[in-house]
């Protein structure tokens, strides 16, 4: 099993006794070989590897689960069985085709994501066919929904070009190693207790604001602001942040979290939630 440097797993790779590690495998091994299965249809790379790569997934879904954040195992399990999938997609980057439409789907999920998140609640493991499903059914406020129609349309016609269903055109996307994985991170910034929604995209909004920039620029280093804007701004993905900085990207999702936990507890949060409620009650 091809174990990625540092990491560490239960006594037997998926639990902590053989019973529950074998049990573990026998209950996911029908999805294991279909979304590995399908990756290899998309990639063209070997099945029996992505399969391998799944199981690594589902072991770091045993390994990281807390039952007090989520008590669904199996939309988490997934997430992170399609996660190792894509890492090892953009391992094996030189040995990928993908067209350019697949590379222009994920741009677009990443950002009807981002639009999304403005009005609505969306589940942190949520995949892009989620997302897409969300976003036809859900009712936002009229300035958002202009822009979520806007980019539904340019999926659609990416869909019609390419003469496949959007279900398909988005699953490929969702396996892209060049997914715009801003929109995973998302995922991590979620899970800062105590942040909301709306907190979190007033945080990110100010770092498009010149003047309410400056504000961000008083409360934190020169470092955490670069770390921000180079994230947010300029969307360089985790990834390719990692060797720019010297650490790991697991690293930088628990910095920028610590970024963000600060920025909550600073004059900048404090402004905020005065603001928010003089709303409230004006």
């Amino acid at each position: 099993m091809p174990i990625r440097d540092d990491e560490k797993f239960c006594t037997h790779f998926l639990g902590d006794t053989k019973e529950e590690s074998e049990g573990l495998l026998r209950a996911y091994d029908n999805d294991l070989t279909m979304l590995s299965n399908r990756c290899a249809m998309h990639t063209g790379l070997d099945k029996n590897d992505l399969k391998q790569e799944a199981t690594i997934g589902l072991a770091r879904a045993r390994r990281d689960f807390e039952p007090n954040r989520s008590e669904n195992f199996r939309i988490f399990a997934i997430y992170k069985i399609k996660d190792a999938l894509r890492e090892y997609v953009t391992m094996q980057g030189s040995n990928v085709r993908l067209p350019q439409y697949i590379k222009d789907a994920a741009r677009l999920v990443g950002t009807l994501k981002k639009v999304m998140c403005k009005g609505v609640v969306l589940h942190p493991y949520a995949s892009f066919t989620d997302i897409w499903e969300i976003a036809c059914s859900s009712e936002v406020d009229k300035d958002i929904a202009e822009e979520i129609n806007g980019i539904k349309t340019s999926i659609e016609n990416l869909s019609s070009r390419s003469h496949t269903t959007i279900t398909q055109l988005l699953e490929r996307a969702e396996m892209s190693p060049f997914l715009n994985e801003s929109s995973i991170d998302i995922t991590y910034i979620d899970t800062i207790d105590g942040l909301s929604d709306d907190h979190k995209i007033d945080i990110i909004d100010s770092l498009y604001n010149r003047k309410m920039a400056s504000e961000l620029k008083d409360v934190l280093s020169e470092e955490d602001y670069a770390l921000l804007y180079k994230r947010f701004v300029e969307e360089y993905t985790i990834r390719e942040l990692a060797p720019k900085l010297g650490i790991s990207p697991e690293s930088i999702v628990v910095k920028t979290n610590k970024i963000l936990k600060k920025l909550k507890q600073s004059k900048f949060g404090q402004k905020y939630e005065n603001n928010k409620d003089t709303k409230e009650t004006g």
